[in-house]
């Protein structure tokens, strides 16, 4: 068990106190997230977007998890207002698009590049928790080797978000996991699936051979135990302005 999962609990705001923002809040990390969040008592707030063709689906589903719904437009100033209201102290920015769907010819290719989703809405929101003069203890779900200029857009865009909440004053965490796979995503990703198999088989082989730490860093997770650790760190003070790898965010009880 990591050290992390054996921390005694930190003097500050107690889990009843906290008033937490989910973006991305529909997607499977975003999911399990909010049913996290309520498990411990933490006041929630789930953004789904307003023109979401399951908006009533999502509304029943956080709903039943005592979670408050929100479908703010993407503006700043409206972001903003909400969280001053909500007197918001954690924020979880879980957006991100994949490549299915920015290929997708029914969809959008500026709505869904990675630019534009997950560089874009993130900072949007980053702007808004700054204006809104809350100052949320804000987690960012980033990726394993983000870096801006990375040749990779996806990378890239992580790097460059990474970068923008590094800068914007907020109190920030990163979480930079590899893979994050399970049975319970709504879309099905054969060969992200295949992949993060492959990458396992061939870090197990690695520890084996005396790699541990890099097993650690780059095998999957899912999104049960990806979203305890992120809690776990959010309330954690020790873990402000800490960037995780992968061996940061296991074994959380």
């Amino acid at each position: 068990m990591s050290e992390a999962a054996t921390r005694p609990p930190e003097p500050g705001v107690s889990p009843g106190q906290q008033r937490a923002w989910v973006l991305g809040a529909t997607g499977y990390v975003g999911r399990e997230l909010v049913a996290q969040l309520r498990r411990r008592g933490i006041a929630t707030t789930a953004h789904v977007r307003f023109d979401s063709p399951r908006l009533e689906h999502w509304r029943a589903h956080f709903g039943a998890l005592g979670a408050e719904l929100d479908t703010s437009p993407w503006q700043r100033e409206e972001f903003a207002r909400r969280l001053r209201e909500s007197r918001a102290t954690l924020l979880f920015l879980c957006l991100g698009t994949t490549l299915r769907r920015r290929l997708a010819p029914s969809r959008s290719s500026v709505a869904d590049d990675y630019l534009a989703v997950d560089l874009g809405l993130s900072s949007l929101v980053i702007d808004a928790a700054v204006h809104s003069a809350c100052a949320p203890r804000t987690v960012l779900l980033s990726a394993a080797r983000a870096a801006a200029g990375s040749r990779s857009k996806y990378l890239s865009a992580r790097g460059k978000l990474e970068d923008h909440l590094i800068a914007s004053g907020l109190p920030w965490t990163i979480a930079r996991p590899a893979f994050v796979t399970g049975s319970k995503r709504e879309e099905f990703r054969p060969l992200e699936r295949l992949g993060a198999m492959f990458v396992d088989w061939s870090l197990l082989w690695g520890a084996i051979l005396g790699m541990q730490i890099l097993r650690e860093r780059y095998r999957s997770i899912d999104a049960v135990e990806l979203s305890r650790a992120l809690v776990v760190h959010a309330l954690d003070p020790r873990s402000a302005s800490k960037l995780l790898l992968g061996e940061r965010l296991r074994d959380f009880p």
